[in-house]
């Protein structure tokens, strides 16, 4: 908000690194990152920065996108077919599972509507993922096929909370081809909605004799970005923390680093 007293900066929720490389990240958002662009651009000054805090005070493993698909891509090497879970509105984690599908030869298979209608309008494709038409039924201009059809050397992209439901789909329809799957759960946030849920999915995933993993990039900054960001936003006034369970833990961390 550039007003004519004040200009107020709201972060949003955002990641202090990518899983897209420089030129993806310009192709997919069609222009730079918030940090980037502040960095050539010093003469916007900030005078209160409001900012999320999601991370701060949580236990994570502060897991980057990149240490986070290069650990995928170490676990599924033997076991097949993939099933990997993610939020609904995460682009840029889909592209990188869809990037992992071409490079181990694999169809693509895409479970979520939501994720099936940004894939839609993504600008490159690596692959051409097909849609399970059980589970996305809209109209789109991607290839669909029935869940019946899925082959054994595939990536499923699945909501986490509709993984159950599909995996059970999966033993009725493929049950032979299910024997050496392997899942990748990416939970989503906050941390504390997050734990009772995956309690619940560890133990049907058990039950369903599948072997599954516990992979996340957060799609929030960890604390160790904080100096970073404060120091390349430089709020001139004051900074306003949202969306944390430790606030005043936060406030203690950005008045240290800013000096204060």
């Amino acid at each position: 908000y550039f007003g004519k007293d004040e200009t107020i900066l709201y972060s949003g929720d955002f990641r202090a690194e990518s899983f897209l490389d420089e030129d993806e990240f310009f192709e997919f958002n069609e222009g730079q990152d918030l940090l980037s662009f502040l960095e050539g651009n010093r003469d916007v000054k900030i005078d209160t920065l409001i900012i999320e805090g999601t991370n701060v005070g949580s236990s994570r493993s502060p897991l980057s996108p990149k240490e986070a698909a290069e650990t995928i891509r170490k676990v599924v090497t033997n076991q097949r077919p993939i099933i990997a879970t993610l939020h609904n509105l995460d682009l840029e984690y889909a592209y990188t599972l869809m990037k992992l599908s071409a490079e181990l030869d694999l169809n693509c298979y895409i479970a979520s509507p939501q994720t099936a209608k940004l894939i839609e309008k993504m600008p490159k494709k690596i692959v051409e993922p097909k849609l399970i038409e059980e589970y996305v039924d809209h109209l789109t201009p991607l290839e669909k096929l029935s869940i019946n059809d899925v082959e054994k050397d595939s990536l499923a992209i699945v909501p986490y909370r509709e993984i159950i439901d599909f995996l059970r789909d999966m033993k009725l329809t493929a049950k032979d081809i299910m024997s050496t799957s392997v899942a990748i759960i990416s939970e989503p946030e906050p941390e504390a909605e997050e734990a009772s849920e995956y309690t619940v999915i560890a133990n049907w995933l058990s039950k369903l004799g599948i072997q599954f993993y516990r992979i996340r990039a957060s799609g929030h900054y960890y604390p160790y970005h904080l100096k970073t960001i404060l120091n390349t936003i430089n709020p001139k006034k004051k900074i306003e923390v949202i969306h944390t369970e430790k606030p005043k833990l936060f406030y203690s961390l950005s008045n240290s680093l800013m000096g204060k």
